[in-house]
């Protein structure tokens, strides 16, 4: 069980946490910049990180698929390196890769 999922139970009585077996699930990585943000210029400068080259290829490296991954291989921005260690795609999960 991951941390956040444990103190909540803890916190919580009652609160039943489960992990589906033999399902793909799918988390996205959101981002939001809040209007009363201490310094919105730099959130938007780590947005920009996020989805750049550099921040993608750094998802990969920790075998995430990067949503821009499609676009990057294009490019021929993608670390090849980093590319080859992804594992499969479960059967049947929906990917953005080409």
């Amino acid at each position: 069980m991951g941390l956040l999922a444990e103190r909540c139970r803890l916190e919580r009585p009652g609160l039943e946490v489960s992990y589906p077996f033999g399902r793909t699930i799918a988390a996205y990585y959101t981002q939001a910049i809040t209007k009363d943000a201490p310094d919105p210029a730099a959130a938007r400068l780590w947005e920009e990180f996020l989805y750049s080259s550099l921040g993608q290829n750094l998802f990969l490296q920790g075998y995430a698929r990067p949503i821009e991954l499609p676009g990057m291989i294009a490019n021929k921005t993608v670390n090849q390196g980093f590319l080859a260690k992804l594992p499969a795609a479960p059967k049947g999960a929906v990917t953005f890769q080409p």
